[in-house]
């Protein structure tokens, strides 16, 4: 009898040996899912976020790691803050939609034959215009002058503009091709 007790006392020690061991390996299971999915949500927060010193940048606020003197995004002389290409492309076609349907070309002027004209503008924050659109590289021949007094009409026409203010250091200054290949 007491050879079955021991026994079975033995069983029980292994028993609760074995369901101690699980307990351990489900609790190391569970720890190891925690830290993947922590790590999973500070790699999406790192690629969400725009700010250079949680990126990892080397340059933070306050102190210079370059000899760069030159302007940078966001200062006054820079470029702002830099546009994805999707962005870019949202900008172009509200940009393109508005213009498109003030953009009239020259009757006599050629067609779609009409040169190709830039023209640049600066826009206040609320879209409105800032100053008159200026035409870029102008020439004297007569056909040019006419696209070029069309494009100009066009962007009077079309502003004021509906833009992202959020996006305003990207678009405060607009230099746009007429092209009738692309614009009809």
């Amino acid at each position: 009898m007491i050879k079955k007790a021991e026994a079975k006392r033995k069983k029980e020690e292994a028993r609760k040996k074995k369901l101690a061991e699980k307990k351990k390996r489900d609790a190391a299971k569970k720890k190891a899912k925690k830290k993947k999915q922590k790590d999973f949500s500070k790699r999406m927060a790192a690629l969400l976020d725009k700010t250079p010193e949680k990126r990892g940048s080397k340059r933070s606020g306050t102190s210079l790691d370059t000899d760069y003197t030159g302007p940078t995004a966001g200062e006054r002389e820079g470029t702002g803050t830099q546009l994805t290409a999707r962005e870019e492309d949202l900008l172009k076609g509200r940009i393109s939609s508005q213009i498109r349907d003030c953009w009239r070309l020259p009757g006599g002027g050629g067609g779609i034959d009409t040169a190709v004209v830039k023209v640049r503008w600066r826009l206040q924050k609320d879209g409105r215009l800032e100053g008159e659109p200026q035409i870029v590289g102008a020439r004297s021949d007569p056909v040019y002058r006419i696209a070029g007094e069309a494009a100009v009409r066009a962007v009077n026409c079309a502003a004021p503009f509906n833009l992202p203010a959020d996006m305003y250091s990207s678009w405060k200054e607009i230099t746009w091709e007429f092209d009738p290949r692309h614009m009809l």
